[in-house]
């Protein structure tokens, strides 16, 4: 995270964090209806070797920790293993759907071949979509991610918030049967992030999240220029989190200008936020060490 404006009114407050985001340089074949991305790979010319180029550029640069997304990077785990090799000194993370079709492979690479994926964040929204014929390819059983060494957040979409305590207990319950022999195992209920603005991003009116406060204990509160998490503990001690989130990255607070990370886009384009704009790219990658 770097203030356009003045990076020394955060010093006091957050130590600044450097990071990329970074979509997988292929298309997804599923065409999910939930999909944020789906648009961008059918317009965009992905290519490999200028992600790899950038990668290598952010290898060398002073860039802490990198979030690959898509699309679904699992999808070709060729080129993701050409992508995690180049970042093999790097913190990483990846963003998937964890497919079962691969999954034997995809858990060997994770737990096995790259040790610099800290964790992975798997999507299990709980929607009709994720039975209707949009997906492909099933996902991966819970029992295959509660076997993983590697830290698994699930990401679950809220998709009604007043969904009673019956329905929100039940899906805590089924990931606290994994969650007692992975105690690395998290599950995060997030808003619709495409319903979350700078106005209401701390305004913490949700049914949803007062379900969580009257049946699990509460853990902490993490307030950010551009997120905001309360954290619970199940009966099993699973973490539970409400996540709330800005649908951008360059977040504006008064005169200032907030840039949380680089995105590199699967054309390999270099940018401040995930439209596309670059707004202070010189800067942040000045910041950053990173050779434009």
């Amino acid at each position: 995270m770097y203030c356009l404006d003045n990076i020394d009114n955060i010093k006091n407050t957050v130590r600044p964090k450097k990071t990329a985001h970074v979509y997988v340089p292929y298309n997804c074949g599923r065409k999910c209806p939930f999909c944020e991305s789906r648009k961008m790979y059918d317009t965009l010319n992905v290519s490999l070797d200028k992600t790899l180029e950038v990668l290598r550029r952010i290898a060398d640069s002073d860039i802490e920790d990198i979030m690959i997304t898509g699309g679904e990077p699992c999808d070709n785990l060729d080129y993701l293993g050409k992508m995690l090799d180049i970042l093999k000194d790097n913190i990483v993370y990846v963003n998937t759907l964890f497919p079962s079709e691969s999954a034997k492979d995809i858990t060997h690479m994770f737990d096995v071949e790259y040790p610099c994926v800290k964790g992975i964040n798997v999507s299990r929204h709980l929607n009709t979509y994720e039975k209707d014929s949009a997906f492909l390819y099933a996902p991966a059983t819970d029992d295959v991610l509660g076997s993983l060494k590697v830290p698994v957040r699930i990401n679950c979409v809220i998709q009604d918030r007043r969904a009673p305590f019956s329905w929100v207990d039940s899906v805590v319950r089924r990931w606290e049967k994994q969650h007692d022999h992975k105690p690395n195992l998290e599950l995060h209920f997030r808003e619709n992030f495409n319903e979350v603005t700078a106005e209401n991003l701390h305004i913490q009116d949700s049914p949803f999240l007062k379900t969580l406060c009257e049946n699990y204990k509460y853990n902490y509160y993490n307030m950010g220029t551009s997120f905001d998490d309360v954290s619970f503990l199940s009966d099993s001690g699973m973490t539970v989190y409400y996540h709330k989130i800005l649908p951008y990255s360059i977040c504006k607070i008064g005169p200032l200008t907030i840039l949380h990370e680089m995105v590199v886009f699967p054309d390999a384009e270099v940018c401040t936020d995930w439209d596309g704009s670059k707004d202070g790219l010189e800067e942040y990658c000045k910041w950053v060490n990173y050779k434009l």
